[in-house]
Protein backbone atom coordinates (compact mmCIF):
# COMPACT_ATOMS: atom_id res chain seq x y z
CA UNK A 1 0.00 0.00 0.00
CA UNK A 2 2.53 2.65 1.05
CA UNK A 3 4.48 1.73 -2.44
CA UNK A 4 1.55 2.14 -4.86
CA UNK A 5 0.63 5.56 -2.62
CA UNK A 6 4.16 6.37 -3.50
CA UNK A 7 3.86 5.81 -6.76
CA UNK A 8 0.52 7.55 -6.72
CA UNK A 9 2.40 11.04 -5.87
CA UNK A 10 3.94 11.01 -8.79
CA UNK A 11 7.11 13.18 -7.02
CA UNK A 12 10.25 12.96 -8.11
CA UNK A 13 12.69 10.08 -6.25
CA UNK A 14 15.47 11.17 -4.20
CA UNK A 15 18.71 10.56 -6.25
CA UNK A 16 19.81 7.29 -4.21
CA UNK A 17 16.45 6.36 -3.82
CA UNK A 18 16.47 6.42 -7.95
CA UNK A 19 19.48 4.85 -8.51
CA UNK A 20 17.96 1.91 -6.69
CA UNK A 21 14.60 1.88 -7.78
CA UNK A 22 16.07 1.59 -11.42
CA UNK A 23 18.46 -1.10 -10.83
CA UNK A 24 15.66 -3.04 -9.39
CA UNK A 25 13.62 -2.49 -12.87
CA UNK A 26 16.23 -3.40 -14.29
CA UNK A 27 17.35 -6.89 -12.78
CA UNK A 28 13.42 -7.52 -12.73
CA UNK A 29 14.18 -9.35 -9.52
CA UNK A 30 14.19 -8.16 -5.93
CA UNK A 31 17.18 -9.32 -4.74
CA UNK A 32 17.19 -8.90 -0.58
CA UNK A 33 20.09 -7.01 -0.72
CA UNK A 34 18.34 -3.68 -3.09
CA UNK A 35 15.43 -4.53 -0.97
CA UNK A 36 17.58 -3.61 1.84
CA UNK A 37 19.28 -0.79 0.35
CA UNK A 38 16.30 1.01 -0.84
CA UNK A 39 14.75 0.23 2.79
CA UNK A 40 17.79 2.20 4.46
CA UNK A 41 17.60 5.02 2.15
CA UNK A 42 13.56 5.41 2.69
CA UNK A 43 14.14 5.31 6.07
CA UNK A 44 16.85 7.93 6.12
CA UNK A 45 14.27 10.16 3.97
CA UNK A 46 11.51 9.60 6.39
CA UNK A 47 13.76 10.77 9.18
CA UNK A 48 14.79 13.91 7.33
CA UNK A 49 11.34 14.59 6.21
CA UNK A 50 9.69 14.19 9.86
CA UNK A 51 12.60 16.48 10.88
CA UNK A 52 11.52 19.16 7.98
CA UNK A 53 7.82 18.84 9.42
CA UNK A 54 8.80 19.85 12.50
CA UNK A 55 10.45 22.75 11.56
CA UNK A 56 7.98 23.74 9.39
CA UNK A 57 4.79 22.37 9.83
CA UNK A 58 4.42 21.41 6.19
CA UNK A 59 1.84 18.87 6.15
CA UNK A 60 2.99 17.05 2.78
CA UNK A 61 6.37 16.52 4.25
CA UNK A 62 4.67 14.44 7.49
CA UNK A 63 2.66 12.59 4.51
CA UNK A 64 5.70 11.80 2.91
CA UNK A 65 7.58 10.88 5.54
CA UNK A 66 4.93 8.45 7.01
CA UNK A 67 4.64 6.76 3.22
CA UNK A 68 8.13 6.36 3.29
CA UNK A 69 7.95 4.79 6.59
CA UNK A 70 6.10 2.53 5.80
CA UNK A 71 7.81 1.49 2.75
CA UNK A 72 11.13 1.10 5.01
CA UNK A 73 8.99 -1.36 7.01
CA UNK A 74 7.55 -3.15 4.16
CA UNK A 75 10.60 -4.05 2.42
CA UNK A 76 12.44 -4.63 5.10
CA UNK A 77 9.84 -5.65 8.07
CA UNK A 78 12.56 -6.90 10.77
CA UNK A 79 13.98 -3.49 11.29
CA UNK A 80 13.39 -2.44 14.51
CA UNK A 81 14.37 1.10 13.52
CA UNK A 82 12.23 1.19 10.81
CA UNK A 83 9.22 0.53 13.21
CA UNK A 84 10.02 2.91 15.85
CA UNK A 85 10.46 5.48 12.82
CA UNK A 86 7.08 4.59 11.51
CA UNK A 87 5.78 4.49 15.97
CA UNK A 88 7.39 7.94 16.23
CA UNK A 89 5.09 9.46 13.32
CA UNK A 90 2.33 7.76 14.27
CA UNK A 91 2.31 8.90 17.98
CA UNK A 92 2.39 12.33 16.77
CA UNK A 93 -1.82 12.10 16.22
CA UNK A 94 -2.15 12.13 19.47
CA UNK A 95 -5.81 13.09 18.82
CA UNK A 96 -6.50 9.90 16.38
CA UNK A 97 -7.21 7.23 18.77
CA UNK A 98 -6.49 4.91 15.67
CA UNK A 99 -2.89 6.35 14.88
CA UNK A 100 -1.97 6.16 18.43
CA UNK A 101 -3.17 2.40 18.13
CA UNK A 102 -0.75 2.45 14.83
CA UNK A 103 2.05 3.94 16.80
CA UNK A 104 1.42 1.52 19.77
CA UNK A 105 1.51 -1.32 16.86
CA UNK A 106 4.62 -0.24 14.77
CA UNK A 107 6.74 0.27 18.68
CA UNK A 108 4.95 -3.38 19.87
CA UNK A 109 7.34 -4.65 16.75
CA UNK A 110 10.28 -2.30 16.91
CA UNK A 111 10.62 -3.84 20.81
CA UNK A 112 10.07 -7.79 20.16
CA UNK A 113 12.75 -7.40 17.03
CA UNK A 114 14.89 -5.77 19.52
CA UNK A 115 14.17 -5.78 23.49
CA UNK A 116 17.80 -3.59 23.69
CA UNK A 117 15.94 -0.83 21.35
CA UNK A 118 15.32 1.62 24.62
CA UNK A 119 14.06 4.54 22.02
CA UNK A 120 11.41 2.21 20.97
CA UNK A 121 10.53 0.93 24.73
CA UNK A 122 10.60 4.30 26.10
CA UNK A 123 8.39 5.83 23.69
CA UNK A 124 6.14 2.70 23.55
CA UNK A 125 5.28 3.55 27.23
CA UNK A 126 4.70 7.31 26.50
CA UNK A 127 2.59 6.53 23.67
CA UNK A 128 0.41 4.17 26.22
CA UNK A 129 0.44 6.52 29.01
CA UNK A 130 -1.11 9.12 26.30
CA UNK A 131 -3.22 6.40 25.77
CA UNK A 132 -4.54 6.20 29.18
CA UNK A 133 -3.40 2.76 29.54
CA UNK A 134 -1.58 3.65 32.45
CA UNK A 135 -0.77 -0.25 33.96
CA UNK A 136 0.75 -1.13 30.80
CA UNK A 137 2.92 2.28 30.47
CA UNK A 138 3.66 1.47 34.29
CA UNK A 139 5.41 -2.15 33.38
CA UNK A 140 6.92 -0.43 30.32
CA UNK A 141 8.74 1.93 32.14
CA UNK A 142 9.74 -0.26 34.97
CA UNK A 143 10.92 -2.26 32.63
CA UNK A 144 13.24 -0.12 31.16
CA UNK A 145 14.79 0.95 34.26
CA UNK A 146 15.01 -3.07 35.22
CA UNK A 147 17.13 -3.02 32.29
CA UNK A 148 19.52 0.21 32.36
CA UNK A 149 20.50 2.51 34.74
CA UNK A 150 20.55 4.78 31.93
CA UNK A 151 16.86 4.81 32.36
CA UNK A 152 17.07 6.28 35.95
CA UNK A 153 15.62 9.82 35.11
CA UNK A 154 13.82 12.43 36.52
CA UNK A 155 11.84 12.40 33.42
CA UNK A 156 11.27 8.66 33.57
CA UNK A 157 10.61 8.41 37.13
CA UNK A 158 8.45 11.66 36.94
CA UNK A 159 5.83 9.65 34.45
CA UNK A 160 6.06 6.58 36.25
CA UNK A 161 4.64 8.31 38.64
CA UNK A 162 2.22 10.51 36.94
CA UNK A 163 0.93 7.04 35.56
CA UNK A 164 0.23 5.42 39.45
CA UNK A 165 -1.81 7.79 40.41
CA UNK A 166 -3.60 7.99 37.62
CA UNK A 167 -4.30 4.53 37.43
CA UNK A 168 -4.82 4.69 41.39
CA UNK A 169 -2.39 2.50 42.44
CA UNK A 170 -0.54 5.26 44.70
CA UNK A 171 0.73 2.49 47.64
CA UNK A 172 2.74 0.29 44.48
CA UNK A 173 3.86 3.53 43.45
CA UNK A 174 5.30 4.33 46.68
CA UNK A 175 6.70 0.75 47.20
CA UNK A 176 8.39 0.36 44.05
CA UNK A 177 10.59 3.83 44.60
CA UNK A 178 11.37 2.67 48.28
CA UNK A 179 12.67 -0.36 46.99
CA UNK A 180 14.83 1.16 43.95
CA UNK A 181 18.20 0.14 44.81
CA UNK A 182 20.95 2.46 44.91
CA UNK A 183 22.38 4.02 41.69
CA UNK A 184 25.36 2.36 40.63
CA UNK A 185 26.39 4.33 37.28
CA UNK A 186 27.67 8.16 36.80
CA UNK A 187 29.46 10.34 39.00
CA UNK A 188 28.64 11.34 42.64
CA UNK A 189 26.91 14.34 41.53
CA UNK A 190 24.16 12.55 38.90
CA UNK A 191 23.41 9.66 41.98
CA UNK A 192 22.88 12.53 44.46
CA UNK A 193 20.22 14.48 41.87
CA UNK A 194 18.65 10.92 41.40
CA UNK A 195 18.30 10.30 45.28
CA UNK A 196 16.84 14.05 45.34
CA UNK A 197 13.88 13.17 42.82
CA UNK A 198 13.11 9.92 44.05
CA UNK A 199 12.52 12.07 47.16
CA UNK A 200 10.42 14.27 45.14
CA UNK A 201 8.21 11.99 43.60
CA UNK A 202 7.38 9.70 47.01
CA UNK A 203 6.17 13.22 48.03
CA UNK A 204 3.98 13.64 45.12
CA UNK A 205 2.70 10.32 45.58
CA UNK A 206 2.47 11.02 49.29
CA UNK A 207 0.05 14.29 48.79
CA UNK A 208 -2.07 12.25 46.09
CA UNK A 209 -2.60 9.75 48.83
CA UNK A 210 -3.80 12.48 51.40
CA UNK A 211 -0.88 11.76 53.73
CA UNK A 212 -0.61 15.38 56.10
CA UNK A 213 3.65 14.70 55.78
CA UNK A 214 4.12 15.00 52.22
CA UNK A 215 5.35 18.70 52.50
CA UNK A 216 7.53 17.33 55.81
CA UNK A 217 9.63 14.80 53.76
CA UNK A 218 9.52 17.07 50.49
CA UNK A 219 11.29 19.43 52.46
CA UNK A 220 14.37 16.68 53.51
CA UNK A 221 15.58 18.29 50.39
CA UNK A 222 16.62 21.22 52.19
CA UNK A 223 18.49 19.65 55.10
CA UNK A 224 20.60 17.52 52.76
CA UNK A 225 21.78 20.05 50.30
CA UNK A 226 25.00 20.89 49.87
CA UNK A 227 25.45 23.89 47.44
CA UNK A 228 29.22 23.61 47.43
CA UNK A 229 28.51 20.12 46.21
CA UNK A 230 25.42 21.09 43.80
CA UNK A 231 25.62 24.59 42.39
CA UNK A 232 23.00 24.44 39.91
CA UNK A 233 20.37 21.95 42.03
CA UNK A 234 17.06 21.84 39.47
CA UNK A 235 15.51 19.51 42.18
CA UNK A 236 14.86 22.09 44.53
CA UNK A 237 13.40 24.86 42.24
CA UNK A 238 10.89 22.11 42.05
CA UNK A 239 10.14 21.30 45.20
CA UNK A 240 10.16 25.29 45.97
CA UNK A 241 7.57 24.85 43.34
CA UNK A 242 5.32 22.06 44.84
CA UNK A 243 5.25 23.50 48.84
CA UNK A 244 4.17 26.70 47.12
CA UNK A 245 1.34 25.13 45.06
CA UNK A 246 0.45 22.37 48.39
CA UNK A 247 0.21 25.55 50.81
CA UNK A 248 -2.62 26.98 48.29
CA UNK A 249 -4.53 24.02 48.06
CA UNK A 250 -3.11 23.10 44.99
CA UNK A 251 -2.56 18.78 43.11
CA UNK A 252 -4.15 16.82 46.13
Amino acid sequence: MAEQALMAQNAPLFPDEEKVVAQIEKEKTSSPLLLWQLSRIRLRHAAQLYKNWQQNSRVDDYQKALLYAESSVHLMPDNDDAWLMLGLLYSEMKTTPEAMEKATDALVHAVVINPANGRAQLLLAQVLMEQGRYWSAIEQFKMLMAESETMWTPAVLSKLTFCYIADGRIQAGLDYISHLPEMTAGDATGRRRWDRWKIINQAVLMRAKGDEHAADYLKILFSINDPSLDPQNDSLEYARYLLALWEQGGAQ
